[in-house]
């Protein structure tokens, strides 16, 4: 369908929940921390999350920005959001100095509060409600493909932004594409649960509040069109900037798809649904 157009902010988030007490302080920009010898040494972001996809080589150096202590253990930060763990490394420079207080604590632990996306329940979430969808309207249910999710989450890391584009897909599928991935969704519209990720884009997507094709034009109920009559196998893909919704083309509605694609009224004969439609 169309694209979609949001605002979301350039910063990644990707937060992670976390019961843990943090304090951090500023550590001496001279301060390296030296990996051990005896292995690659793991990362974890600032809550004690364990990083999967990177690690540090073994007797490289990094520069400490800041220091923490999760649960009693120090870790130097080596990024914006990656630290290393004291006993992976040997310090060396002005030491920084760990100062766990009740108040640092708090702040961190409020500001960071989040819970963690599973996309694998997310995907169920959305499947469920655009059967109730689909069954408000009269159309046939769908169901997750594991290779659609796939896809998904391909075409969602094609996009850039704000910048969305159709013409990059490589298989004949009914796309809807937004500019709210999981920044956005989390952090400024406040999703706390897989279900809210799933209602803000099924809602997104039916309001067609950000269509790039003006009310009263063909296209700009797109986006309802292929939640309503796509399927009957469907995957939707996130990223942290991104989100993309993939289905097969219905043979048997598509006629019907088209028809809500080019109306260019303005109140299409089409019902939503609440988000307690779904439990």
């Amino acid at each position: 369908m169309k694209l979609s157009r949001i605002i979301t902010l350039s910063a990644v988030f990707f937060a992670m929940s976390s019961s843990f007490a943090v304090s951090q302080k500023n550590a001496d920009a001279a301060t390296v921390a030296t990996t051990n010898g005896n292995g690659i040494a793991k990362l974890y972001t600032k809550n004690g999350k364990v990083i999967s996809n990177r690690a540090l080589a073994p007797n490289t150096k990094w520069a400490v920005g800041n220091v923490i202590t999760i649960n009693g253990e120090k870790l130097y930060q080596v990024a914006s959001n990656e630290y290393l763990k004291a006993s992976a490394s040997s310090l060396s420079g002005d030491a920084p100095v760990a100062v766990a207080t009740k108040s640092d604590a708090t702040t961190e632990s409020q500001s960071d509060t989040a819970y963690t996306p599973n996309i694998a329940n997310i995907n169920s979430y959305f499947a469920k409600y655009v059967n109730a969808l689909h069954q408000a309207n009269g159309t046939g249910s769908v169901n997750v493909s594991n290779d659609i999710v796939s896809y998904a989450a391909q075409r969602a890391d094609q996009q850039n932004g704000n910048n969305l584009a159709h013409n990059t897909a490589t298989k004949n599928m009914s796309e809807n594409l937004s500019g709210a991935g999981y920044d956005y969704i989390i952090k400024n519209a406040g999703a706390k649960s897989d279900k809210d990720v799933a209602y803000f884009l099924l809602k997104q997507w039916y309001d067609e509040d950000n269509c790039v094709d003006p009310l009263g034009t063909a296209g700009h109920f797109g986006h309802r069109a292929a939640l309503i009559y796509a399927g009957p196998n469907v995957g939707l893909g996130i990223n942290a900037k991104n989100s993309a919704f993939e289905a097969d083309w219905n043979v048997d509605n598509i006629s019907a798809q088209k028809q809500l694609y080019n109306y260019t009224g303005t109140n299409p004969n089409t019902k939503f649904i609440s988000k307690d439609a779904v439990q």
